[in-house]
């Protein structure tokens, strides 16, 4: 995935692609005063591909990591609005949770979940770490009088 770091520059695209190869997703599930409510956790570990923007990775990790966390959190949150208001279908698989979290609850609203289903707060939180932002350097292409300070 590639996520816009800065703004496109001359020669520079503001961009910077990370690869991710380790993830895993929680769902959390929970009974608010006789309604559903939903935490889906995504927990990533992934590497810098390229980076083809002015920042420094080593000295901006923390905003590359949220940058990465906000794109990945706007896809998953506009997947389960289509999910929810179109095709008003789980196709997540989020009544299953509930039903192993919290079977008596599961029994009452069984018979209601396609209609319930669409209308059930669903968080989502992300958490990215990047185990390796390749080399550490000022990009190459960057001219001296662009370096920004140490």
């Amino acid at each position: 995935m590639s996520v816009q770091a800065q703004p496109k520059t001359v020669g520079f695209k503001g961009t910077i692609s990370f690869r991710t190869h380790n993830a895993s997703v929680k769902v959390e599930t929970a009974n608010r005063n006789g309604n559903p409510a939903v935490k889906i956790k995504y927990k990533i570990t992934g590497f810098v591909l390229e980076n083809d923007s002015k920042l420094i990775l080593s000295k901006n990790l923390e905003l590359m990591n949220r940058l990465v966390e906000d794109d990945v959190r706007k896809t998953v949150t506009r997947m389960i609005q289509r999910a929810q208001k179109e095709m008003k279908a789980d196709i997540f698989g989020i009544g299953g949770k509930i039903h192993v979290q919290h079977p008596y609850f599961w029994k009452k609203i069984e018979r209601d979940w396609d209609t319930i289903f669409p209308r059930v707060p669903i968080a989502v939180e992300v958490k990215v770490t990047t185990d390796n932002t390749g080399r550490n350097r000022v990009p190459a292409t960057l001219k001296e009088e662009e370096i920004p300070p140490s």
